[in-house]
């Protein structure tokens, strides 16, 4: 089972680009020029398109303090503090996909207020499972950015803003969670492969590229079953999925 999944993961990796090139490409993290030019299904863009038209009459709910308690200490806080990234996060990603789809600007421009307010509002991640939320429930901002970036009107000075919120913030949740041994380290090493992608970083992309592999090897035994997610009960993960191509 462990070498299905490598397997599966090594060769995803080599359909990607960045596999072989030395620069990364942008877009070229979750999605790549050639998906995001080629033709596409009629009914998922429609879909997609009422989320992206719900989005360009919402405000954003950008917080300081990312504080997010235990999901088991209060969830329903949990819950609170996760929406306010989650939903900007969605909108984000969906408006940037209009705008790679259809090329109307008021859709990048709304990707670009949920990124900004982000970026210029927050600061920190805090509480027991901040880092864990911030590394899940960042990555469709990560994602929204990297399909903006050839945008000409984002300006140089928002780049590098976003950038640092990446850097600071987004990837350093990621790091501090990545080698842990349940599904933690998953969602850090997640994180940290969309943040070197975004930050141009390629050598430490390369190794969480590595990371992956050991992540499989040592979270999955040869039954195909994740110990430390079992051991949970009815709320574990049931099987190990890093949506990257590697």
């Amino acid at each position: 089972m462990k070498k299905h999944l490598l397997t599966l993961f090594l060769f995803i990796g080599f359909c990607h680009s960045s596999v072989f090139s030395q620069v990364l490409s942008h877009p070229g993290g979750m999605h790549t020029k050639a998906q995001l030019s080629a033709s596409f299904n009629n009914e998922a863009y429609n879909t997609m398109m009422i989320s992206a038209n719900a989005a360009l009459s919402n405000t954003h709910h950008a917080i300081a303090d990312f504080s997010v308690p235990g999901a088991y200490i209060n969830g329903d806080q949990h819950v609170k503090m996760s929406k306010a990234l989650q939903d900007d996060t969605r909108e984000a990603y969906a408006c940037a996909l209009a705008f790679s789809l259809n090329g109307d600007s008021k859709y990048a421009e709304k990707a670009l207020y949920f990124l900004m307010a982000w970026a210029n509002t927050n600061t920190k991640y805090s509480d027991f499972d901040g880092p864990l939320v911030m590394a899940y429930s960042g990555t469709a901002m990560v994602i929204a950015a990297d399909i903006l970036w050839p945008y000409k009107e984002w300006s140089s000075a928002d780049r590098t803003q976003f950038k640092d919120w990446v850097k600071n913030v987004y990837y350093h949740a990621g790091k501090s969670i990545y080698n842990k041994t349940n599904n933690w380290a998953d969602w850090g090493t997640y994180a940290c492969l969309l943040s070197t992608h975004f930050l141009d970083d390629k050598p430490a992309f390369d190794t969480y590229k590595e990371h992956v592999k050991f992540i499989i090897d040592n979270q999955i035994n040869d039954k195909g079953e994740m110990p430390h997610e079992h051991s949970r009960g009815g709320s574990a993960l049931t099987s190990l999925i890093l949506p990257w191509h590697l």
